[in-house]
């Protein structure tokens, strides 16, 4: 990476304040390390005003010194699995115009930047330049091909994976900040910050979790130094009606100087990774699942996995490495429909061979079962699902996954 440029790819689909804050970042990080960076570009937005913005923030990246090179979907509004075949065919035939590069693959909605706890209070920070990082990285780890990187910030899920936990924890906040003395300092307990360090802690469906996330209640991290009682309610309230939206919330993701350079195995891509080699970049595969007739959004894991599998485990490696994930604000709440629409999606994203465990109530636990008098379990809320861990004849299914070319 010493004398190549650092190829980065990013499809941008209607939001350009965060896609322009993103080339910001990438133009001040680059400026500062000396390091020349062609950024390739997807335009994906299917609303004309929101292209417009777009070729703006790249004239003003033009202007900084950063090489661009554009493509555009015709319609807009593609699949993930798409819009990263129109990246890798971008790279494809810029390899034969250029020598060998480093290509990093983000997305949109994240800023090249951290979230951390300082022990009082959630800080955004810069823990260190990415561009400086993955240079040395690829002197000292020239056997690695390809890092899959993590986020930090707000979880990179469907935001009806969160609900559960988050209203949870709202009840519990509401009920904590209601019985205590409106200028007494706020404390965050240890067992919160225990939580936030387990796997999955943001997520309702996890398969990964013993027990489900919404069990144990989080206590809100003030977002400055000193908070009382008072500044809580305060900060909560300013930030409770972004909870459709799958906002952190209580339970943002959080990343240490330390994480940042931890290795290991695992191949779950998302919003960052870093391709060392570029046949490796072209070769990565991007497959689509389909699930009670939607296609799954997990291309990208499905793809890294297969590279995994087929290369030397110390080729494909995860690093805590990170980007922040930020949810674009929203002007109102999903509609009725949009949440009918969100529900069926992820329904069909979410089969379980066991059966969907997820809260609900009394009354719709009731209509599932053909009762209307079923009563509560032990714990919070209820759960739906088949008899002896198989999933009910209503449950979604998966189809065969099949392949997406170019």
């Amino acid at each position: 990476m010493t004398s190549h440029e650092l190829w980065v790819a990013v499809a941008t689909t209607d939001r350009p304040e965060p896609f322009a804050a993103l080339v910001d970042d990438i133009a001040h990080l680059a400026a500062s390390a000396g390091a020349p960076v062609r950024l390739f570009v997807v335009e994906n937005s299917a609303r004309s005003e929101n292209r417009h913005r777009t070729a703006r923030t790249l004239e003003a990246a033009r202007a900084r010194g950063i090489r661009v090179t554009p493509a555009e979907s015709p319609g807009g509004g593609e699949s993930i699995a798409q819009s990263r075949l129109r990246q890798r065919e971008l790279i494809r035939q810029a390899l034969r115009k250029h020598g060998a590069l480093s290509s990093y693959g983000t997305d949109d909605d994240v800023r090249l930047g951290h979230l951390i706890w300082t022990g009082h209070a959630l800080r955004l920070v810069q823990l260190h330049n990415h561009f400086e990082l993955l240079r040395a990285f690829a002197s000292r780890r020239p056997d690695v091909d390809m890092l899959i990187g993590e986020v930090t910030g707000d979880p990179p899920i469907p935001p009806l994976a969160t609900m559960a936990t988050r209203l949870t924890d709202l009840r519990w906040n509401l009920a904590r900040l209601f019985a205590a003395d409106p200028a007494a300092h706020w404390h965050v307990p240890d067992e919160t910050l225990s939580l936030l360090r387990e796997q999955d802690a943001y997520y309702d469906l996890s398969l990964e979790r013993p027990r489900p996330a919404w069990e144990s209640p989080s206590t809100w991290l003030p977002r400055r130094e000193g908070a009382t009682v008072s500044d809580v309610c305060g900060e909560l309230l300013d930030e409770v009606h972004r909870i459709p939206f799958g906002v952190g919330f209580t339970r943002p993701i959080v990343t240490t100087e330390a994480r940042l350079s931890r290795l290991g195995q695992g191949a779950r891509r998302g919003a960052n990774a870093v391709f060392f080699d570029p046949e490796l970049c072209l070769a990565h595969p991007y497959p689509v699942a389909v699930v009670s007739g939607f296609e799954t959004r997990r291309s990208d894991m499905i793809g890294s996995s297969l590279l995994h599998r087929l290369r030397r485990p110390s080729q494909v490696v995860s690093i805590g490495f990170s980007v922040l994930h930020t949810r674009p604000s929203q002007d109102k709440w999903p509609s009725p429909d949009d949440m009918r629409r969100l529900v069926r999606r992820h329904a069909g994203r979410s089969a379980r061979p066991r059966g969907l465990r997820a809260p609900v109530s009394r009354r719709s636990r009731g209509r599932l079962s053909g009762r209307t008098n079923a009563p509560d379990p032990p714990g919070v809320g209820g759960h739906a699902r088949g008899s002896h861990g198989r999933p009910r004849s209503d449950e979604p299914r998966a189809s065969v996954a099949h392949p997406v070319t170019a």
